[in-house]
């Protein structure tokens, strides 16, 4: 521990080696002075004519300010959409909206932007928001596809993540061919368009998907739906069953456990029908315990991290970083910085740092956000 928190003080600090994982235009850019300041907070430290200044660690975390719900009061850290789905043939009083929606607000601390239901008969979506694309009413779930374009009658879907390739996606030739024009800025109506195009088999759509998702989508025409979960199950959900045929799905176990008789993890990188039960999707090479894989190069983790960086910089909503003075926080940070997460050149990056028992996190994070040009607190544990 103290080993990672020393070469995370000198990937930071001024004088320090040239990190390997670093990109070398990060590598040569000059680093403001971990000299202590005469002039009185915020800290200001300066380099060649340029004034650069890091948050004082007792004022408020801007992260902390962003994550205030708009149904009021603060919203935790861990703040995320969630999604619950009811599907009862024989019909249930599940099904009523009133109880539909006790059970999903059982998640808000999830999503503190909105919270709605849509129930039909025989099946109901809920969803709580925390908005990140397209942060307006607009965007806002069950996604129901009449009320989108008459081209999605039928279709409605619950997502809670992010699909970082969903502009690729809706240039797919497939989906292009429909001709329907986005009605959201979500990333998650595509979810919508690539239903409507590759048609009823998940197989032929769900795989396209990258990001981070739990997801379930309804085709009221035939009656079938079905769920899915991103490939390395970043994202949770729960599936659980009673024996008179009711299945639910759900982010969170508390939201469905007590009316069901069984309840298991939905496993990562599958997708699920009531025809074929749970299918795998993805299926890297990787993935197996007697794999031969070829050896990577420095150059190929550096532009694996860069790229994994850029992709999650996808955002409506300004956004921040938790800084702990590890290495992981630390070079994410850095290519944040500098791997153009940053909206503008002057723009600094709200953290927030954690201390941990035994451990004195003020002392790696403050030198790290000057050298890094990010602005913070340190909130107390």
């Amino acid at each position: 521990m103290r080993a990672a928190a020393a070469a995370a003080a000198r990937l930071g600090g001024a004088g320090r080696p040239a990190s390997r994982w670093l990109a070398p235009g990060l590598q040569d850019q000059p680093e403001p002075s971990a000299e202590p300041s005469a002039e009185p907070s915020p800290h200001r430290t300066r380099q060649g004519g340029v004034s650069r200044s890091c948050l004082p660690l007792t004022r408020p975390a801007p992260l902390l300010q962003l994550c205030r719900g708009r149904r009021g009061g603060p919203a935790p850290l861990a703040a995320m959409c969630g999604i619950i789905a009811i599907f009862d043939r024989e019909g249930s009083p599940l099904l009523v909206e009133s109880t539909v929606k006790a059970l999903s607000q059982r998640m808000t601390t999830r999503g503190p932007d909105h919270s709605a239901v849509y129930c039909q008969p025989t099946y109901a979506l809920g969803h709580e928001r925390l908005s990140i694309m397209d942060p307006t009413p607009t965007a806002n779930q069950p996604l129901v596809g009449s009320a989108l374009h008459t081209t999605f009658g039928g279709l409605s879907a619950v997502v809670n993540g992010e699909i970082y390739n969903f502009k690729e996606l809706l240039g797919d030739p497939k989906v292009a061919a429909l001709g329907v024009p986005p009605s959201t800025g979500s990333d998650s109506e595509v979810v919508l368009h690539l239903a409507r195009a590759y048609g009823p088999d998940p197989a032929a759509w769900v795989p396209l998907l990258h990001g981070m998702f739990a997801l379930v989508l309804v085709d009221e025409a035939t009656g079938e739906y079905v769920a899915a979960r991103d490939s390395v199950g970043i994202k949770p959900l729960y599936f659980g069953t009673t024996k008179s045929g009711r299945q639910m799905f759900a982010s969170e176990l508390k939201a469905i456990h007590d009316h069901c008789d069984s309840v298991q993890l939905f496993p990562p990188g599958h997708y699920y029908t009531k025809a074929t039960g749970f299918v795998k999707f993805y299926s890297p090479p990787w993935d197996a315990d007697d794999a031969d894989l070829p050896p990577v190069t420095d150059d190929e983790v550096r532009g694996g991290l860069i790229e994994a960086v850029r992709l999650r910089m996808m955002s409506d909503v300004p956004y921040g970083a938790l800084l702990s003075g590890g290495l992981d926080s630390c070079i994410t940070c850095r290519y944040v910085r500098g791997g153009g997460g940053c909206r503008r050149a002057d723009e600094r990056v709200p953290w927030v740092g954690a201390a941990l028992e035994g451990r004195d996190a003020v002392s790696m994070t403050t030198p790290l956000c000057r050298s890094l040009w990010v602005c913070g607190t340190m909130p107390p544990c």
